[in-house]
């Protein structure tokens, strides 16, 4: 497969989400998290900020500053916090006390987090449902059209008309060159609309990132209807953030620093096999453990900092670093 040119079109698909906005929270209950978890994360946003006001506080959990000052005003009961001025009787400029600067290290030990408010994992996973659900089918138009632009059989772009319309995970693999970003590029244009995400999920008290400003582009101008802010309604950048790699020397030492980690954890090392690996050929791996020979030199991660160590003390240069395996 050749490509023509560089661009190609952009197939737009029509918006959606426009009848799926998520519906504002007016209560502990409708957002979906514990009420001992929202105080907590608002406690670490006065923590966060100097000359935190009940309003800017809601702008950072972007929940409603109703909901807010109720947190808020449970943070002053239980002598966490103090209220330094009454701007409005919905809007109290608040500053830490010897109480809360200790409660607020224990959490920041546990959980650095501090942004908006995520969304429960139940609400996640139904809105993604729905929004499936309210999606319509890509076209054979849409396929073609965002394929111009690369030299494909009939067959092949019959098959990525069935992939675009499948709603499952895709797994693109091949050699080198053959086109397996331009494709996943072209189905991605195909895809096209638009579509809500969460800023951040809460998975069993743990807060995962979703939203992301360098893959994920807000509609422009907002939705103008009053929705839940910790959605954001955006369109995937025209480019599409491809996943490529793993290059095997990024892959030996991430697999080297995962590898410590979890010894640290006291956890087994798990193994690992880089994707561009001939199949049924044993994978060696530098790490503290296993030595690697090339070319008759055999040496430790560790003797490599033992022997950095003496030299350092020595007035000496570094010793030459690890050979890595060569790439096949």
């Amino acid at each position: 497969m050749s490509r023509v040119n560089d661009q190609a079109p952009s197939s737009d698909g029509p918006p959606l989400g426009d009848g799926l906005a998520p519906v504002t929270p007016t209560t502990v209950e409708d957002s979906g998290l514990d009420f001992g978890f929202l105080a907590d994360l608002a406690l670490k946003t006065v923590y966060a900020d100097t000359s935190c006001t009940t309003q800017r506080a809601a702008e950072r959990l972007a929940l409603p500053p109703a909901l807010v000052d109720l947190l808020l005003q449970h943070l002053y009961r239980e002598r966490l916090t103090e209220i330094r001025e009454t701007i409005t009787p919905q809007n109290r400029r608040y500053a830490m006390l010897d109480r809360g600067w200790e409660r607020v290290r224990r959490l920041l030990d546990l959980n650095a987090y501090i942004g908006a408010a995520p969304v429960s994992l139940d609400a996640y996973t139904a809105m993604v449902k729905r929004q499936e659900a309210a999606r319509p089918s890509v076209n054979p138009d849409a396929i073609r059209a965002a394929v111009a632009n690369l030299v494909l059989s009939d067959t092949t772009q019959q098959l990525l008309g069935v992939v675009a319309n499948s709603r499952r995970s895709l797994f693109i693999t091949g050699a080198p060159g053959n086109g397996k970003t331009s494709i996943a590029q072209a189905l991605h244009l195909a895809l096209g609309g638009e579509i809500w995400i969460p800023r951040a999920i809460e998975v069993d008290g743990h807060i995962i990132n979703v939203f992301d400003s360098h893959s994920h582009a807000p509609v422009d101008p907002p939705p103008p209807a009053p929705y839940d802010q910790r959605w954001v309604k955006i369109r995937l950048r025209p480019d599409g953030q491809i996943l490529r790699g793993p290059f095997p020397g990024q892959v030996q030492w991430r697999h080297l620093a995962d590898r410590r980690l979890r010894a640290a954890a006291g956890a087994a090392p798990r193994s690992l096999q880089p994707l561009d690996h001939p199949a049924g050929k044993p994978c060696r791996l530098p790490d503290a453990t296993h030595r690697q020979e090339d070319s008759g030199s055999v040496r430790a991660t560790s003797d490599l900092r033992q022997q950095s160590g003496l030299r350092r003390l020595r007035g000496g240069g570094l010793p030459p670093a690890a050979r890595l395996p060569p790439r096949r």
